[in-house]
């Protein structure tokens, strides 16, 4: 039989031409290379392997330990406990059901300046209404005439906890639109009054507009917070400043009004807690439940649990400052830029501003029980007050305001 082995045919080396170097041998030498670098390829990338195991599981237990450790941890069902436990009354119940029952459509407040910024009138109670807008004003105001007819009925009965959706801690939008055109609504109302001269239902009115500012600054959302900003700084400042230029109401009316701003103080530390212990349950749910949305990085199981106990640390020293430092909250803006980057917190922390408007809020809020008193005396006397230490205190206030 002939002979069966393959034959290789030979290669000349350039730099041995003696030598022989066969096909078989080349592919035998290029298999162990390929081998070799199989075999340091899979180590490396068992060492990579190994390296984030024991990273993560590090990090997992580092978060067990400080969910273990941490005094002011608490679930997400617990916040929430805490958060409704006030909503469950039948004052909440009518009073939310009634917010809902406002309707503020587009077609309604279309060019109506308190709604629409591009309105091209601006509504005024020293220059006439074109008898277009003021045809969708009362519109607007008669499709809601119940709806304010029951917000009127909880005037005086202190601050109300909302319910269902406004209560929700994680829900902010759209509710917050929805919120903000209601108190539009409100001072809408009242200025239409003024131009009707009707004072008793703008008595009535803007003592529910004082009623729903209570109410959402007792409230720990912290885009409820940002809503008392405008209600004290804009709405019932346009109100404020309309009673003064038209005088509406006698001395007893006004006194009614100051006695409703004047109740139920803010309190900023509680304030503050409560919006802090919201915003927590925020937090935590991203963590207890899946994102709606992935982010590179952050959302990546081997950052998740490190992310999980910073945001939890983070709230436990904003627990821990609240108890220890004085009404000033101005500190916050130096620990919020403390804030790792690529921490789930650090995006959300921008509600962290919200607890230091405090000031600003006493400012606004002394400004507006000052002039309500100073309207009582014009009203008594015909005249402004010279000396408002003298003629105000105490008949008209019990002292005068600061600024702190």
């Amino acid at each position: 039989m002939p002979d069966q082995t393959p034959q290789f045919k030979t290669i000349t080396t350039p730099l041995n031409p003696t030598s022989t170097f066969t096909y078989k041998m080349l592919w035998q030498t290029r298999l162990k290379r390929l081998r070799k670098i199989l075999k340091y390829t899979f180590i490396f990338f068992l060492t990579i392997t190994l390296l984030i195991t024991a990273f993560w599981l590090t990090n997992y237990i580092r978060a067990r330990h400080a969910f273990n450790n941490i005094a002011h941890y608490r679930t997400g069902d617990q916040i929430n406990q805490h958060y409704d436990q006030l909503a469950n009354t039948e004052r909440a119940a009518s009073y939310t059901q009634a917010l809902l029952e406002l309707d503020t459509a587009y077609e309604l407040t279309d060019n109506i300046s308190l709604f629409d910024r591009l309105a091209t009138h601006q509504f005024s109670l020293i220059t006439p209404t074109p008898p277009e807008i003021r045809a969708r004003i009362d519109t607007l105001l008669d499709r809601n005439q119940e709806a304010i007819k029951s917000l009127i009925t909880h005037n005086n009965l202190g601050p109300i906890r909302f319910q269902h959706d406004y209560n929700a801690p994680t829900a902010k939008i759209p509710y917050l639109d929805h919120v903000h055109e209601i108190a539009s609504l409100l001072t809408l109302k009242i200025l239409i009054h003024f131009k009707d001269n009707h004072p008793e239902p703008a008595l009535d009115t803007t003592l529910a507009l004082i009623q729903y500012a209570k109410s959402l600054q007792h409230d720990p959302h912290g885009f409820s917070q940002t809503m008392v900003k405008y209600l004290h700084n804009y709405y019932i400042p346009t109100i404020i400043d309309a009673i003064s230029q038209t005088h509406p109401f006698t001395s007893d009316q006004i006194k009614q009004i100051q006695d409703a701003y004047a109740a139920h103080p803010y309190d900023p530390r509680a304030a503050a807690y409560d919006m802090v212990l919201a915003q927590q349950f925020i937090s935590l749910q991203h963590f207890e439940n899946e994102p709606r949305f992935q982010l590179p990085l952050s959302h990546l199981p081997l950052t998740r649990d490190l992310d999980h106990i910073e945001t939890i640390r983070f709230f436990d020293t904003i627990f821990t400052q609240l108890q220890n430092q004085s009404d000033d909250f101005s500190w916050i803006y130096d620990y919020s830029e403390t804030i790792r980057p690529y921490h789930h917190i650090a995006r959300e922390a921008s509600w962290l501003v919200n607890i230091d408007f405090n000031q600003k809020f006493y400012k606004s809020h002394n400004h507006i029980l000052f002039s309500l008193a100073a309207e009582r005396y014009y009203l008594d006397h015909n005249n402004t007050p010279h000396e408002t230490d003298a003629d105000l205190v105490p008949t008209y206030l019990k002292e005068l305001p600061t600024e702190n």
